[in-house]
This record gives structure tokens, sequence and C-alpha cells, in this order.
């Protein structure tokens, strides 16, 4: 195990992943063994006040975890909270309106909620507190992920068990890489705490795994160069948000859904429709089953030709489950589907005696 992900929350939050063993004696217990812990810590529970959090995030912060997460509580769709926030009616009212913009604000960093003792932009203040808090107490999180290497390599590298002999040696390396990054830390640490905390780790690194090479003090002076560049753009909002990318994976919200719907807009008494996608092959099996009278063939093959018109996707109809159908049926989906007939196969009945409409039905259409 390199790293875990736990929920601290909230002292109070009675969720019960919290029974068991005290959470100082887990935290501890992973630390010494160098094993990363990104902790994350709720804000916006009913209990809570300003000097709650405030208790709160002392707890956690001396529990000193490598990476910390503070979000918003906010409804999520389907948990017994959101059951509970929407049968109180304290969902915010815009929010309760508009599901899009509902659905943009579930990000962790949105007060969502009417809260009992707080507003909404006191919760955010709050959030933004605990992150700061957090990054100056105890320093910036790449310092705190070597300190917690260098544990785990005086913890393992006599042991008895090769592979853990051979995990502190990966330790080793680590650490030896972070080197150029300490007196960037040591000079820019954003509280005196911070820079102690770089400043110790360093020395620390130094006793356990020798003094730093001349290849990696030209490299911390690059380093340098790097954080004041990093410093400056952060100030004034310099290449911080890539353009959001948005994949769609959800194909029954596009194409699939116009051809599902399609046999809802057919109206043949004695004729079902079955609809199979296939988003792989960007494919669509619709079958006709049963009896399609003359009088209804046109509106069926017409619904078909308006749907084929609106998509590109391939589609194989499957006719073999017809029963009895006459000429004119044949003659009706030849004329409007033949100027498609790149793009639709056929699956035709096995009849005794052929009509020539089939036959000619055959040699348009792949079948």
């Amino acid at each position: 195990i390199d790293g875990l992900w736990i929920g601290y929350e909230g002292t109070r939050s009675g969720y019960a992943k919290q029974q068991g063993r005290p959470v100082e004696e887990v935290f501890r217990e992973l630390r010494d063994n160098g094993i990363t812990i990104l902790a994350s810590m709720i804000v916006g529970f009913d209990y809570q006040d300003p000097e709650i959090v405030a208790d709160e995030l002392d707890g956690l912060l001396q529990l000193e975890p490598c990476l910390s997460q503070f979000l918003i509580y906010g409804p999520t769709p389907g948990t017994p909270f959101y059951d509970r926030i929407a049968r109180e009616g304290r969902l915010r009212e815009d929010l309760a309106a508009d599901t899009d913009r509902y659905a943009r604000s579930c990000d962790g960093f949105t007060a969502m909620v009417r809260h009992p003792k707080l507003a909404g932009s006191e919760i955010e203040r709050l959030q933004r507190w605990c992150f700061r808090t957090d990054f100056e107490r105890l320093g910036p999180s790449i310092y705190r992920v070597v300190d917690r290497w260098l544990r785990g390599y005086r913890k393992l590298k006599d042991s008895p068990d090769p592979f853990l002999r051979a995990k502190a040696e990966r330790f080793a390396a680590d650490v030896r890489n972070a080197y150029p990054s300490f007196m960037a830390g040591m000079l820019f640490g954003p509280s005196a705490e911070a820079r102690r905390r770089a400043s110790r780790i360093a020395c620390e690194a130094y006793r356990e795994l020798g003094a730093p090479t001349l290849a990696e003090r030209c490299m911390s002076v690059a380093a340098l160069g790097a954080a004041l560049w990093t410093g400056l753009c952060l100030r004034m909002d310099w290449f911080q948000h890539p353009r959001t990318q948005r994949t769609a994976y959800r194909l029954e919200e596009g194409w699939a859904a116009l051809w599902k719907g399609l046999p809802d807009r057919l109206r043949a008494p004695g004729l079902s429709f079955k609809v199979d996608v296939q988003p792989a092959e960007r494919a669509v099996l619709l079958r006709l089953e049963g009896a399609l009278a003359a009088g209804h063939a046109h509106e069926v093959f017409e619904r078909i030709r308006e749907t084929l018109l609106q998509r590109r996707e391939r589609l194989v109809l499957d006719l073999a489950r017809l029963k009895d159908p006459d000429a004119d049926v044949w003659k009706s989906l030849r004329e409007r589907l033949a100027a498609h007939r790149r793009q639709v196969s056929l699956i035709l009945p096995k009849l005794q005696h052929a009509h020539p409409e089939l036959l000619l039905l055959a040699r348009i259409f792949h079948q």
C-alpha cells in the first residue's frame, strides 16, 4: 500500500466508518510505514458553526495528513441526505427550479443547502479558510509526502522481508529525487512554520541519504526559478485553467434514443417492433413482427425514412417474421427506402414462391 484516502469528515458526523480504532492510532501506524494519506473533511454539516469547524480542522491537522481535501456537504440524488433535504425543502430555490444549474453546482465548492446556522457565503468562506490554514500550518504537500517517505525508509530499510527492503530503497530514491525542491520550500514556504518544516525535512534527508550532489544543487537553483514563475502565474491567473473538454459516453441520450423512440411513432395494428441498438458498430437492428397491412406500410416505412434522414447509422431491417405481406408492402418499402440502400440492410422472409417485388428488393439492398 502506497497511499490511502481516508474520510475524516467531522468528529460528530456519526458515520459508521468512524467506529473502531482511534483515528490517531490509525494515522500514526500508516505514517510510520511510509503510507501517504489524503484526508477529507466535510464543511457544512448541520451541527457545524465556525468554532466547531475550526476545532475539527485543528484535530485533522494534528494528524498531519500528506494531502487534505475540504468539500462542502452537498445533496446527491439517491443518497439519504438528498432525500432528507428534498423532504425538508432545504435545497436552494434557484437549484430546485433549474436542474441544469443544480448539476453544475454539484462540485463540492458550492453551498447548495439552507444551513440552520450558516449562510451559504459563510460556508464557502470557511472552506477557503480550511485550505489556506492547512497550507500555512503544514506547508506544501510535496514536503509532507517526502517526510512520509523518509519515515517509511527508516522503518523498512532493515526489514527481514526482501520486498519491504526493496520498497525502502524506492522510498530513498523518491526522496533523493525531491532534493531540488527543498531550497524553494525553505525560502518561499507560506509561513515561518512551513519553512521550518521544509528545512527540518531537508536536514533529515541529508542525514539519512547523504548531502546533495553538485548536479542536485544546480537543479535546486533551477527549481527556485520554477517556483518564482509558478508564483507569478498564480498571482496573475496565467495558465491556470485548461479549457473544458466534454466527452459524451451516454449514447442513449443521442442517436440511440432517437431509434429506441421510433416504435412510439409507428402505428400499425397487429405489428410489433423491436429495436436493438449496437453502439460499438454504430448500427441498429429494427425487427418487424406480425401482420403489416398494405394500408399501414406507407406510414411505417415513411417514419423509418424520416429517421434515416436525420441519422447516419447503419440500419438492419429484419422482416423475417412478417406474416404473409402482400406485394404492396414490398413496393412501399422499395419506394421509401431505396434512396438509402447504402445505409440499409434487409433480413427477408423465406417464401416458397417469391414475388417479383421481393426479388427486386433482394437486388437493391444488401441482405
